[in-house]
Formats: structure tokens, C-alpha cells, sequence
């Protein structure tokens, strides 16, 4: 069992306004059309991937929490998977677009989740990460906090995700929606 399995039940009520944000963040910047195929990788509860739904979107959310997962089963019609970030059970070239809010930095593996997402990737289709600026005090402590907790968080800041996407051929737009976080997006072409 992991963290994750344990605040399950709660983390909607706790980070309610903040994924509140995120997802008006996300639908602003990310264009979801009806029968877009999307993959919400580290989905937790389902919230982001239930409203993509609601768009007309075909999700698959995957989240290595049975807890999590658990909790979002039955808020929307989607497919769950129980996996890894850095091992994704999808057949290359599956999704238009693959998102990750607020859990690349839980990933143990990062590069290879990164590549992972690149992988499942349509020609054309898009990488969304949000997460937060590692060099801002709060963010460092909150990684402190996880740390206290058993979590190996890093997080990475736009800079480093932009060159790694690029390395690997994408187009890349760096969007910062507030001082403490920002939005990567990488387009397969």
C-alpha cells in the first residue's frame, strides 16, 4: 500500500479548490474534442478525467493507487488501469493526448515516464503536464512534507521538461498559469 491508497477518501475535500483550478487551467489551454482519445496518467480520484468525459473524450486514467483508483470508478464512464508511469500497458501510438496533473513528481522512474508518454503518443497529438515550480519556497516544502511521508518527490521545473521533449522531436509551449506552477505542452509531429 502507498500513501495515495490511505488519503484516497479524503483528497477530494482537501484539494478541492486546487484541483478546481487546475482543471479550468487545463480546459482552457488543451483542446478536447468529441472522440479525442486521452490518457490522465497519476488520475488520482478521476475528477480531471471525468470532466474530459463530459467534453466527449474517450479516457483512460491510470494511476498506480488501487485506493485512488477505487475512489474513481464509478464517476464516469472511462476505462481504470492499475500501472506505472514508466511501464505503460498501451500499444505505441494509442492516444491524441496523454496528461499528467500534479504526479510527475511522485514518478519513480521520471525520464522514463516521460519517454513512456511519448511512446503512446499520436503523430499530431499532444503532452500536457501541470505541476509546480521546484524553485519556489512552497513547493519545496511540500516536497519536504511528502519526503516526511515516504514519498520520493523531485520535481523538475518548465525549463528541463522543454528540453527533454524537445530532445526527443517534439514542439513545446511553456504556459505559466501562476508563479508557482506551469504547463507544459509538447506536440508530436
Amino acid at each position: 500500500m502507498n500513501i495515495f491508497d490511505y488519503i484516497a477518501p479524503y483528497y477530494d475535500r482537501v484539494f478541492h479548490r486546487v484541483q478546481q483550478k487546475q482543471k479550468d487551467t487545463l480546459l482552457r489551454e488543451v483542446a478536447i474534442t468529441p472522440g479525442i482519445k486521452v490518457l490522465d496518467i497519476g488520475g488520482g480520484t478521476g475528477k480531471l478525467a471525468c470532466q474530459f468525459v463530459k467534453e466527449g473524450a474517450e479516457v483512460t486514467m491510470v494511476d498506480k493507487s488501487q485506493g485512488m483508483l477505487n475512489t474513481a470508478k464509478g464517476r464516469c464512464e472511462m476505462d481504470w488501469v492499475e500501472a506505472l508511469a514508466e511501464n505503460l500497458p498501451f500499444a505505441a501510438e494509442s492516444f491524441d493526448l496523454v496528461v499528467s496533473v500534479d504526479a510527475l513528481h511522485h514518478f519513480q522512474q521520471r525520464e522514463e515516464a516521460l519517454m513512456e508518454m511519448v511512446r503512446v503518443l499520436k503523430r499530431n497529438g499532444s503532452i500536457a503536464i501541470l505541476d509546480l515550480e521546484r524553485q519556489y519556497w512552497f513547493t519545496r516544502l511540500i516536497c519536504l512534507g511528502e519526503r516526511l511521508i515516504g514519498e520520493k518527490s523531485v520535481f523538475y521545473n518548465a525549463v528541463e521538461l522543454e528540453e527533454i521533449f524537445r530532445e526527443q522531436g517534439l514542439e513545446v509551449q511553456v504556459i505559466r498559469p501562476s508563479r508557482l506552477e506551469f504547463l507544459v505542452i509538447a506536440r508530436k509531429s
